[in-house]
């Protein structure tokens, strides 16, 4: 039993150390990769968050842009309905002194 036992104190003297070993080495590559990916993870939501707050900026530019369209459209359309208005008086004028210019006209005659 002399082969066993040096072949047992042969692992226990070489193999363990060595395999102990490359389980520290991967629990710290463990560790490390998982502290990365969780920076990353942070780095990446920070990023989105403000690319969410850069659209929700420019999306309140863009609402902004449009109510001082929508203004303007408005003052036109109250420009518009003012100078119908007009338009229609000065026809309806025009219609009244023909009218009356009728009348003035075949006194006359």
């Amino acid at each position: 039993m002399s082969a066993i036992d040096d072949a047992r104190t042969l692992v226990q003297d070489i193999v363990v150390p060595d395999l102990k070993a490359l389980t520290a080495r991967v629990d710290a590559l463990e560790a490390s990769m998982k502290q990365r990916f969780e920076s990353a993870e942070k780095l990446a939501e920070s990023r989105h968050e403000l690319m969410i707050l850069r659209m929700e900026a420019g999306f309140a530019a863009m609402d902004a842009r449009f109510a001082a369209i929508d203004a303007r459209f408005n003052a036109m359309d109250t420009r518009f309905d003012t100078l119908i208005k007009n338009l229609d008086m000065d026809r309806r004028l025009g219609l009244l002194e023909a009218a009356q210019a009728k009348p003035n006209d075949e006194r006359h005659a």
